[in-house]
């Protein structure tokens, strides 16, 4: 049996959403499923303008202002702990322990080549 796992996956500073992913696959691994983590960033991909736009037309004017007040100081601060990120190594963990799909950025892409599961 295949088992495809679909979570947040894509973080450099999350020590506990990296060992969840870790401590899923090797569970389900020692009970005989064959696993792989599922990569997306389809977010990312959709740009900022039309990231601002869906939240605009879905949740209103007010919820944007609030969201982009929030993200602006976030946004530097991540800026400026990207350059721990390498020290943490958490690419070369994922490398090395997980078992991943390639990187799909559209929705499109995983239509058109769906990771081969089961469940």
């Amino acid at each position: 049996m295949k088992a495809a796992i679909t979570t947040f996956w894509d973080s450099n500073d999350n020590y506990g959403s990296l060992l969840q992913n870790y401590a899923l696959q090797h569970f389900l691994n020692s009970k005989g499923i064959e696993t792989c983590l599922v990569r997306c960033r389809l977010l990312k991909t959709q740009g900022y303008v039309n990231i601002i736009r869906n939240v605009f037309i879905m949740e209103g004017f007010l919820s944007l202002l609030v969201k982009l007040i929030c993200f602006v100081p976030k946004r530097f601060y991540y800026r400026k702990t990207r350059r721990n990120d390498a020290i943490r190594n958490f690419d070369s963990f994922r490398e090395a322990y997980l078992n991943m799909t390639p990187e799909y950025k559209t929705l499109k892409e995983i239509k058109d080549t769906p990771p081969v599961a089961d469940i």
